[in-house]
């Protein structure tokens, strides 16, 4: 067996004393809850939630031009507004293979889903029908 030795840093802990310590507002906190897309309600109350791994990228809500299926990002949205969330952060990513201009063998999500779309047009029209769907 081998032993590695690892650096060891010390250093002074500051702890805030009752008299300069603040309560942190519940504006600071969000959470990244997988299974929104589900349906699946919080267990605790949230202020914000991140959408994201839940069921609701771009190329899992728009898999063909034009016509998107919007029923995970609905029940995401339902779920996080029944847990008390009142900023929800929807990130618009991952192309759609249809829209991508190119394609890697390492793209995370599918062939394409790193890649910029071949029109910028595209993105946009999606963008559009997400803020006027959710306002």
């Amino acid at each position: 067996m081998r032993w590695m030795a690892l650096p060891v840093a010390l250093g002074v802990l500051a702890v805030p004393t009752a008299a300069s310590a603040k309560t942190i507002g519940p504006e600071q906190f969000g959470l990244h809850v997988g299974t929104l897309g589900g349906g699946t309600t919080p267990l605790v109350s949230v202020g914000s939630v991140r959408l994201w791994d839940s069921g609701v990228r771009w190329d899992q809500i728009e898999t063909r031009k034009g016509v998107y299926n919007c029923a995970a990002l609905d029940r995401a949205v339902d779920a996080a507004e029944r847990a008390g969330a009142t900023e929800i952060l929807y990130v618009l990513g991952s192309t759609p293979k249809w829209a991508a201009s190119k394609f890697s063998s390492v793209d995370l999500y599918g062939p394409g889903s790193a890649s910029l779309p071949k029109k910028s047009s595209y993105y946009l029209k999606y963008a559009k029908a997400l803020a006027a769907r959710y306002k």
